[in-house]
């Protein structure tokens, strides 16, 4: 079984197909959700001056594995409705796409999402991600410990 601290080192060793690492305001939530068995396949911490202006992690094991993905999918969107269940507002969604089942985490406000471009947000949905995982990891190590 792997260590937190295991995952993180992986994880900075990730690129993408143009070579770039993963960004590190996004690392941390990359790492739990493979530490915890989610699949991650491409992550952005979001950026204001190009791409998109909110973080977003994918999960996704390609066309051979439609059916993990879509559990993987319900998997954690459980999580995610357990997380939110006595918070007021919500932060953090899935966003189903491909015919495979791969789901995006990303913030909830998909409204506003290309139109926002205010840095303070990108953080504020940042640190909502942040908020889940570190929730998840708790859960997480608390299941171990009772194993």
């Amino acid at each position: 079984m792997n260590s937190l601290s295991q995952v993180k080192k992986e994880v900075d060793q990730l690129v993408d197909r143009l070579g770039y690492p993963i960004d590190n305001g996004i690392k941390r939530v990359v790492a739990v959700l493979r530490l915890v068995g989610f699949h991650t396949t491409a992550s952005c911490e979001g950026h204001i001056c190009s791409g998109l202006p909110y973080p977003w992690v994918d999960i996704n094991n390609g066309p051979e594995f439609g059916q993990r993905d879509t559990a993987e999918r319900q998997a954690l969107q459980v999580l995610l409705d357990e997380f939110y269940k006595d918070r007021y507002w919500k932060f953090v969604k899935l966003a189903r796409f491909g015919i495979f089942g791969a789901c995006r985490m990303m913030p909830y406000d998909d409204i506003n999402m290309e139109g926002d471009k205010n840095p303070e947000m990108r953080l504020f949905y940042l640190n909502s991600m942040n908020e889940f995982v570190e929730w998840l990891l708790k859960k997480y190590e608390n299941s171990r410990a009772s194993s």
